[in-house]
């Protein structure tokens, strides 16, 4: 955690690239790809067991969480798409490096709070 104080009250906050995660926008059992576990999109083989009780379903339907929002909408889609998928090879590039020089910025960030918290604690006399 990363603390500032102009008041003697501890504000804490920490920089993400992505915004401020919340409890909401994401599940315990997710990882990069998505939902794992029942809902990974495979689907079974027509000789392959089946578990009891299991209901039957399409194999080529696949659900896909809708967002809820505009502002997730917005949040996943990639900007580059405007372009019909017929963007500059250089376009490309600088995104990739414009969102790497982000996330270098954030973590610079973070550890320069970081250090002003540690220099602030030395500075505070201890009752």
């Amino acid at each position: 955690c990363n603390e500032f104080s102009l008041t003697g009250v501890a504000d804490v906050f920490t920089l993400h690239p992505d915004g401020m995660p919340s409890s909401t926008d994401s599940h315990p059992d997710e990882n990069e790809t998505g939902w794992i576990g029942e809902n990974t999109g495979l689907r079974q083989r027509k000789n392959a067991p089946k578990a009891s009780g299991e209901e039957k379903k399409s194999a080529w339907t696949e659900e896909v969480p809708a967002l809820n929002t505009e502002e997730e909408r917005l949040r996943t889609s990639d900007p580059i798409d405007l372009f019909g998928g017929l963007a500059p090879p250089a376009l490309r590039t600088a995104q990739a490096e414009a969102r790497k020089a982000l996330t270098a910025y954030v973590e610079a960030a973070n550890l320069a709070a970081e250090i002003i918290r540690i220099t602030n604690e030395d500075k505070i006399p201890k009752e």
